[in-house]
């Protein structure tokens, strides 16, 4: 049985009544497999355990939030965890209109008025998301040492990506590292509901109205550092750093967070290539690596 048909009859075992007139299988990032169903339905199936627990918390916190935030979000209204068995657990929603656009070009397509706009969207939808109670949603009440977790990451990176590098690099990765890690003040906020992976290819845009419609794959959310979300927005080497500076306007606590996003950004590529070296995948290695080399 290929994939596809085994999506299909997990589907089917559960919503026998739906009506699939056509499916397309295709692998969807990381963590799971996708099946577009009717050009109308996505169905969103974990690849391995560690991505059921993630699929099935992400799920719950959608439910939770649907409808608050000013852009629409994923809401979940076909669901199936199987704890025996997490292959045969799905999650699927409506498909949201608009396609995933580079935000770091829109400022070379668009004049500064339509970008403006456009900031201003996303920013609603960060103050909104940045700014909902917590009490009421299912989140794991887990005590997170950032400190701890970038000290743990920046050794990783020393230990498995340092013998890759060149002096510059390594030279490089540890200026980056070392004076931030050093300051108390950047571990000083107050953790919030946030996307985790708020940038290009998670957000939806319309071309012909030139607004945003939407924001997907909110695989990381979770309560964390609101910069986070803005450094996503900003880019590996500030790319999109004209672009999120006009988020300021409507959502002006961005800006106080700003040197929290640079650090962020600046650990991208970094966090790949360690994905790479810990799952044995090459080309995230060397990718990732490029600069450092």
């Amino acid at each position: 049985m290929s994939q596809r048909e085994s999506c299909i009859e997990s589907i089917l075992r559960v919503y026998p009544n739906l009506d699939i007139q056509s499916a397309a299988f295709r692998v969807g990032g990381q963590y799971n497999d996708i099946l577009i169903v009717n050009d109308s339905l996505l169905f969103r199936f974990p690849r391995f355990a560690e991505a059921f627990a993630t699929l099935a918390d992400e799920t719950a916190i959608l439910q939770a939030i649907h409808s608050k935030p000013p852009l629409l979000t994923p809401n979940p209204i076909y669901t199936h965890f199987d704890t025996e068995d997490f292959r045969n657990s799905f999650v699927g929603y409506q498909l949201i209109a608009g396609e995933a656009v580079n935000i770091y070009g829109l400022e070379a397509r668009y004049d500064g008025s339509t970008c403006q706009r456009l900031a201003d969207q996303l920013a609603d939808f960060l103050k909104a998301l940045h700014t909902l109670s917590t009490d009421q949603l299912p989140l794991k009440v887990v005590t997170h040492d950032a400190h701890a977790y970038w000290f743990d990451l920046y050794r990783r990176i020393r230990e498995k990506l340092f013998p890759l590098m060149s002096f510059a690099g390594r030279e490089q990765v540890t200026n980056h590292f070392e004076p931030y890690l050093a300051d108390d003040q950047h571990f000083d906020y107050k953790p919030v509901l946030h996307h985790g992976d708020f940038g290009t290819g998670n957000i939806l845009f319309d071309e012909a109205t030139q607004r945003f419609t939407g924001v997907i794959d909110f695989g990381s959310v979770g309560l964390g550092d609101a910069a986070v979300d803005l450094s996503a927005v900003y880019g590996w080497r500030g790319r999109g750093e004209t672009f999120a500076r006009r988020m300021f306007r409507r959502y002006p606590e961005l800006e106080a967070m700003l040197p929290r996003a640079q650090f962020y950004a600046g650990t991208f590529l970094l966090q790949e290539a360690l994905f790479g070296a810990e799952n044995n995948q090459p080309d995230l290695i060397e990718s990732g690596l490029e600069p450092y080399i």
